[in-house]
């Protein structure tokens, strides 16, 4: 199965579809928020009205997994990480303007597999660096539980904690982070192997 991640339309139909999936992993299937608070169905907040949606859709164009890339969010602290652990992205050398979050990120039932959590994650990870580029973007952060930062090492994306893991969204999640510059330097070697591999197969 490959999978394509595109930047969903702001209030388009696969803007709404990814905020009802976020509903149905975060509050029905996980309970990380309580479901009585969106009586819509569609899981949101403050955030959202700063950032691009990356939809990750299947080789039918169904919604396979969703992340979010919060960016020139105008709060004290312009990232829910950075709010949620009272932490000053000054301290860590860059400007608000530089700092961007991936956040909500949810992948499918039927694609939870090893293989394809690979594929989107990376695909969603690839749209979220062009969107840096284009912006100037320059460190991400997160909030991450132990499974996935362990697993995002695994495919490629090394993440850096910077502090002790807090009870956020319903679970104990790390605060870390990745320079943007570092994950463009992965991503041209992932491209260089995967040409060479392209090559011997012809």
């Amino acid at each position: 199965m490959d999978f394509e991640a595109v930047v969903a339309e702001r209030e388009g139909e696969l803007y709404d579809r990814v905020l009802r999936q976020r509903y149905d992993i975060y509050c029905v299937e996980k309970g990380y928020f309580d479901h009585k608070k969106y009586p819509d169905k569609r899981e949101s907040d403050k955030f959202d009205a700063y950032s691009d949606f990356i939809a990750v859709l299947d080789e039918r164009g169904e919604l396979a997994a969703s992340t979010r890339f919060v960016h020139h969010a105008p709060f004290e602290f312009p990232t829910p990480t950075l709010e949620a652990y009272r932490l000053d992205v000054r301290e860590f050398g860059f400007a608000p303007e530089k700092a961007g979050e991936v956040s909500r990120s949810i992948i499918s039932p039927q694609y939870r597999g090893l293989r394809d959590s690979k594929k989107i994650t990376l695909a969603a990870h690839d749209r979220v660096y062009e969107i840096s580029e284009a912006l100037g973007i320059e460190i991400w952060f997160g909030a991450f539980e132990k499974s996935f930062l362990r697993l995002s090492n695994m495919f490629g994306i090394r993440y850096r904690g910077i502090g002790m893991p807090i009870a956020y969204g319903g679970v104990l999640r790390y605060a870390a982070m990745l320079r943007v510059d570092d994950y463009g330097k992965a991503l041209s070697i992932r491209k260089a192997q995967n040409g060479s591999g392209a090559a011997k197969r012809r």
